[in-house]
């Protein structure tokens, strides 16, 4: 009885171990996720009147917790450059700016954010304006207007509401660089719904598996209990 006992102890520790070590996985694939990498190539495509691309170079910055941004925008073939440090984490500038430009928080919330236009030299409000969606995938809306000596713009932003990751964006401008109406090019609008489904069906595992995994635990802590009051 006694050794069975001690059996039953072990298998229920054993199974506990595993449950606290598979919950541990969730923070850190979730960790991995918010945080913008320390080095990366992005590259994003406008339709409009002339050819937009806009390329987004990620290099370590000068603190581990810092991630330096160059950006590279080529407008019918006319390149201006522009760049800035950013936390890792927050994705919000540390320095050399007052706002986001081209990469967003984890999990956007419905709020203002300070936002810079690469051509504009000061942070104008990001207004939360609605829910979205694109390609089925569901959204949190975002405009800024922009009015900068002759340079008048509006930027509108989906951006998918766990990971930020931008699914479409307009640009209609005047006076600036150019004129015209600007959309994320289907092919680009595509490739970033892809890596967000793909985050997703990641973050919907991950919440399976930690109902799962407390589930057991609490199931493996009945039985125990169980065991117990019988003996």
């Amino acid at each position: 009885m006694f050794i069975l006992g001690v059996r039953r102890a072990w298998i229920a520790g054993a199974v506990l171990l595993v449950c606290f070590a598979l919950n541990l996985i969730a923070p850190v694939v979730i960790s991995s996720q918010r945080a913008l990498p320390h080095e990366g190539f992005f590259v994003s495509t406008y339709d409009g009147p002339v050819p937009v691309t806009v390329e987004t170079t990620l290099s370590p910055g000068a603190e581990d917790d810092e991630v330096d941004i160059a950006a590279r925008v080529l407008i019918d073939a006319t390149e201006h450059r522009d760049s800035y440090t950013a936390d890792v984490a927050s994705t919000f500038p540390v320095r050399d700016r007052d706002g986001l430009t081209y990469f967003f928080p984890y999990q956007p919330e419905r709020r203002t954010y300070p936002y810079v236009d690469p051509f504009a030299g000061e942070a104008v409000p990001l207004d939360y304006v609605g829910p979205g969606n694109v390609g089925g995938v569901q959204t949190n809306k975002y405009r800024a207007s922009i009015a900068d000596g002759d340079y008048r713009a509006e930027r509108v932003f989906d951006l998918e509401r766990r990971t930020g990751r931008v699914l479409d964006e307009t640009w209609a401008t005047s006076g600036g660089p150019v004129d015209g109406y600007f959309r994320l090019s289907e092919a680009s609008r595509a490739e970033a719904l892809a890596e967000a489904q793909r985050e997703i069906v990641v973050l919907r595992a991950l919440q399976v598996l930690a109902f799962v995994t407390r589930l057991v635990a609490v199931l493996t802590l009945a039985w125990l209990a169980i065991c117990i009051v019988r003996r």
